[in-house]
């Protein structure tokens, strides 16, 4: 299976991301709708903006823009009105406490200097919940980064330059990553924190992450550095926080059903 662009996409679908800010559910029994947290900036947004843009999977999902972590993660810990999983830079792990239902259970992307830069943190009740939608989505997540991975060929300030008078964007004519980052924020006339990063295609994360049960491989030592250098004096344990069995089988069907 070959990822490619959604055809006929347009800036309704981008500006419309704003409108599912407001109150929301939990998710208790299988629900088909995923409740998310997006940072605001170039690596927060990228993939998720890349997973909506191309319909991957098509899980229904409502998002929330929070103005900081710790928002996100107040928002996340919430039984009713919250959400399920959001993206987090991965030096606010720390406010993750040790009651907390939550668990790291995806890696997204790198800083310059190959470090981990963003997670992705989820309840484990919505992953016990509702397995199936979980599961999808986060199958979905995993083919936007192979799409992402293809696409950023273009810095977000560029982006921004090149698209700053269009009023119609076409995902047949705009398919870069950064694109759907520029065309969010002309669109909705917010500016989003421009981040510099590195990522990476799902065949080369499942290289790094695929030992990470046994405490071996590339993306094992990378989580524990972050871990180490971003822990609170109260986290959870390492191994308690990151969990990313469910992460590597979501991998191996995506690049099965290539």
């Amino acid at each position: 299976m070959k990822i490619s662009g959604h055809k006929g996409i347009k800036l309704i679908l981008l500006a419309a991301l704003t409108v599912f800010t407001a109150c929301f559910g939990g998710c208790g029994k299988e629900n088909k709708y995923v409740y998310i947290g997006v940072d605001m900036s170039t690596p927060g947004m990228s993939l998720y903006l890349t997973y909506t843009a191309n319909g991957f999977k098509k899980v229904s999902n409502y998002v929330f823009f929070p103005e900081s972590a710790e928002e996100s993660i107040g928002k996340i810990r919430m039984a009713k009105q919250g959400i399920d999983i959001t993206y987090l830079p991965v030096e606010y792990i720390g406010l993750i406490k040790p009651e907390d239902d939550l668990k790291v259970i995806m890696a997204d992307c790198f800083g310059e200097d190959g470090e981990l830069l963003g997670v992705w943190v989820a309840k484990n009740s919505w992953l016990q919940n509702a397995p199936n939608y979980s599961r999808k989505f986060i199958e979905g997540l995993y083919m936007s980064m192979d799409y992402r991975a293809e696409h950023m060929n273009t810095t977000y300030a560029d982006a921004k330059t090149a698209m700053k008078n269009v009023r119609d964007f076409d995902w047949d004519i705009y398919k870069e990553t950064m694109e759907y980052c520029a065309a969010y924020s002309i669109a909705n006339k917010e500016e989003l924190k421009d981040v510099r990063f590195k990522v990476c295609g799902v065949q080369r994360m499942l290289e790094m992450f695929e030992g990470f049960e046994t405490g071996q491989g590339e993306g094992y030592e990378l989580c524990r550095r972050a871990y180490d250098r971003y822990k609170a004096s109260d986290s959870k344990s390492f191994e308690e926080l990151f969990d990313f069995t469910l992460g590597v089988e979501a991998m191996k069907t995506v690049i099965s059903e290539k």
